[in-house]
């Protein structure tokens, strides 16, 4: 539910990081929104117009948490930046360095992890299931084809469901 109210949490912020320091892809009209499409960005902005793409131009943790929701998630205002990963899921090459240079420093960056989260496998048994039909997750993965093939992204993990319960006759 939208408030209309600034937020200090930023999901899913994009970054420019071709730019000392990393610079938020932002809406051309609202400079407090993303960007709405990264193809576009890139369209946009590189001088490649998106037919190349070096691994690692643009970085998009998880989430941002600013000091002050009325500015742009700028370097200088950020308060955290954010990344969850859980079992399977690993940092691809440098993900973790940029975002720390993102954040701007190690101690603006928090790595989240199942147990942090409370979402760990209680009984330790894991299922694994599999999908014929593949959704984009994000822009860079039309962009590129898919999930793991999309530069500087970490490969994706088989999606892990709970075992069934036995039924009781």
């Amino acid at each position: 539910m939208e408030t209309g109210a600034p937020t200090e949490y930023r999901p899913e912020q994009s970054y420019d990081m071709t730019t000392e320091p990393p610079f938020p892809i932002m809406d051309y009209d609202d400079p407090l929104e993303p960007h709405s499409t990264i193809r576009q960005w890139i369209r946009d902005v590189w001088p490649s117009k998106g037919k190349t793409y070096p691994s690692g131009d643009v970085r998009r943790p998880d989430v941002v948490i600013v000091n002050d929701p009325s500015q742009p998630p700028v370097q200088s205002n950020i308060k955290t930046v954010v990344e969850m990963k859980f079992p399977g899921d690993l940092y691809g090459p440098d993900q973790e360095d940029d975002y720390i240079e993102i954040a701007g420093s190690p101690s603006k960056f928090a790595h989240l992890g199942a147990a942090a989260c409370g979402c760990g496998d209680d009984d330790g048994q894991q299922q694994i299931s599999s999908s014929k039909q593949r959704a984009p997750q994000s822009d860079l993965d039309d962009l590129y084809g898919g999930g793991s093939s999309a530069p500087g992204s970490p490969p994706r993990p088989p999606t892990l469901l709970a075992p069934f319960p036995a039924p009781v006759w």
